[in-house]
């Protein structure tokens, strides 16, 4: 069972079921004196004024407060449920969520990843934790220290004790865009289970706020409903994406109800959202572009060609060699040409489906275009045939929509100056999960990462890739 306090309550207090013939002043002085959250279950949580005759009632008042009694100002009512109770149903709970205060549970281990000391989960920890949500976490999770200089890890990101603990949806969601950046993932499952309502209460407040209007405009973007919320006066417009946090579009469509720059780098169907990293930023900041440029310049056009036609035709035997195939000399030529022509066009569901019949010259047995069937990466068992998948490739009812969508992030990202290595590593990697053909998908995700390099960024410079 979880208990969190309300405005006006000092501390959050450790709470038991009790029954209702239990001394009631003993378990104020009970609730006064403790100072962590304690969570009994994780399935029920204490919902105010549920009114449902199996819960009892505990009186609770501010940290240190020995004297609350029923019907003071600072006391509070919170009913203690049994677990079979109907408060089971979250709705009414979640619905409060934007008034009501509830503070996450302190933790030294979440889903299986430890803390390196104990924390409290703030942002998207605890969003994921308040909603019981099933999705892969975040590669980088956040919690409140409970020192002043607390230990982090490559897993963990543990704030000051001094930092004020996230006390409701709003603030865990202004907390995670703050700290964390977006994922849109995350929101779009915590906005399938909190009402509208409680959205509309917590934007109308601050509808200003940079943050509010980020989520504001992300509801409205993932679910296509529209929030019952006047649009802003004319202020200074905030991107989505902050691109010191992630990688983003360098402009973008306004959109004036919210005021935000849409620098999403995709759309609904395909948005991937890459963490910056110092790594990344080191990379970034030597600028290959410009090296490449440099030596291009300085280097006789003969001997660059030569070094692209090796480059290719190597790249095509190692495309081959890695599915196991000895394709005939024309058949790697073709797919040489192929390669060496990444770039060049735009990128089409038609033109990958042409890149896949060069792939594939024979056209009897493996069929061409998107798949119409289900579809993974593995083996058969040998006994029985079932299948032993290593990656189960998308639905075939879904290709469409994210081959559009991934065919969209490429268009966009290239035209707004996203790094070109960060995108090219976006579509390749989502091209290959997605698997959207029978065969061929590994050498043709291989020629999207060149396809995606040479951008007008390395200009001359395509050998390179």
């Amino acid at each position: 069972m979880y208990f969190g306090g309300r405005p006006g309550f000092g501390a959050s207090a450790s709470i038991m079921a009790i029954s209702s013939s239990q001394d009631q002043s003993r378990v104020v002085r009970l609730a006064a004196m403790a100072r962590t959250v304690t969570k009994i279950d994780r399935y029920l949580t204490v919902v105010i004024n549920f009114g449902s005759s199996v819960c009892d009632v505990v009186i609770v008042g501010r940290l240190g407060d020995r004297s609350c009694q029923p019907g003071d100002q600072d006391c509070y009512e919170y009913p203690i449920c049994d677990r079979n109770s109907h408060v089971g149903d979250r709705e009414r709970q979640m619905s409060m969520d934007s008034e009501q205060s509830w503070r996450p549970p302190m933790v030294t281990t979440f889903k299986g990843v430890p803390l390196p000391e104990a924390g409290v989960l703030a942002g998207y920890s605890a969003l994921i934790d308040r909603y019981d949500i099933a999705i892969p976490l975040p590669s980088a999770l956040y919690a409140i220290g409970t020192r002043r200089n607390p230990k982090s890890s490559d897993a963990w990101q543990l704030l000051t004790s001094r930092q004020s603990v996230p006390q409701n949806l709003g603030d865990h969601l202004e907390f995670a865009l703050k700290n964390e950046g977006v994922n849109l993932l995350a929101l779009k499952v915590v906005f399938s289970k909190v009402p509208k309502t409680a959205l509309e209460s917590w934007i109308s407040k601050t509808p200003g706020g940079a943050n509010t209007r980020r989520v504001w405009f992300l509801y409205e973007w993932l679910s296509d409903k529209t929030l019952d919320v006047p649009p802003v006066p004319k202020i200074r417009a905030v991107p989505v994406i902050d691109r010191a946090k992630q990688f983003g579009l360098e402009g973008g469509d306004r959109s004036a109800r919210h005021s935000v720059i849409d620098n999403l780098p995709g759309t609904k169907d395909f948005c991937p959202l890459v963490r910056r990293t110092p790594k990344l930023d080191v990379f970034e900041e030597r600028g290959f572009d410009q090296l490449a440029r440099e030596v291009v310049g300085r280097t006789h056009p003969d001997v660059i060609a030569r070094a692209a036609a090796f480059l290719v035709l190597k790249d095509s035997k190692s495309s081959f060699f890695i599915e196991s195939e000895r394709p005939t000399h024309k058949l790697a030529a073709r797919w040489a040409r192929a390669i060496s022509e990444a770039g060049l066009h735009a990128l089409t569901i038609e033109e990958l489906v042409r890149l896949q019949g060069l792939v594939l010259a024979d056209a009897r047995f493996v069929r061409h275009g998107l798949r119409e069937k289900g579809g993974f990466v593995g083996v058969h068992d040998r006994i029985n045939r079932e299948p032993l998948p290593e990656h189960i490739s998308a639905r075939w009812d879904d290709l469409n929509s994210l081959m559009r969508g991934l065919v969209a992030y490429s268009n966009r990202a290239k035209v707004n100056k996203v790094d070109a290595v960060t995108t090219a590593a976006a579509i390749a990697f989502g091209f290959v999960y997605i698997h959207p053909f029978e065969d061929g998908n590994g050498r043709i995700h291989r020629w999207l990462f060149v396809s995606g390099v040479p951008t007008p960024r390395f200009g001359a410079a395509r050998a390179v890739a």
